[in-house]
């Protein structure tokens, strides 16, 4: 999986987006301030109707970096301060998307924290 796969998929099935934003937002309606893509997918998988251009998975495993920095990205540019606390929501590991998101500088969330308030 590489940036032009992830981009191809994403022209392709904007419903993915679409629908993992709604997911992303409903999670932290409910009063959560942290999530996971694992999590926001597998809820797409299993309790959603939602058919993909892939000819092997209904959402590939793949695309779970690009999707969380997407996130990310819209996130920070957008100019409401509510989004800015919302760049968080997702912690990060190194990973191929970083190129596309960041210009090929690793970024990595991957710490441990107690408390998400105390941060």
């Amino acid at each position: 999986m590489n940036q032009d796969d992830f981009d191809k998929f994403h022209t392709d099935n904007p419903e993915v987006w679409s629908l993992f934003v709604e997911l992303v937002f409903k999670h932290i309606n409910a009063g959560h301030q942290r999530g996971s893509v694992e999590m926001i997918f597998n809820i797409m998988r299993w309790n959603h109707e939602i058919e993909t251009t892939d000819p092997f998975y209904k959402i590939n495993n793949n695309h779970k970096p690009y999707y969380a920095r997407l996130f990310i990205e819209k996130c920070k540019s957008n100019d409401d301060p509510k989004y800015l606390k919302l760049v968080d929501y997702f912690a990060t590991r190194s990973s191929k998307a970083d190129h596309k998101y960041y210009g090929g500088i690793a970024k990595s969330t991957d710490k441990v924290y107690g408390d998400y308030h105390d941060r």
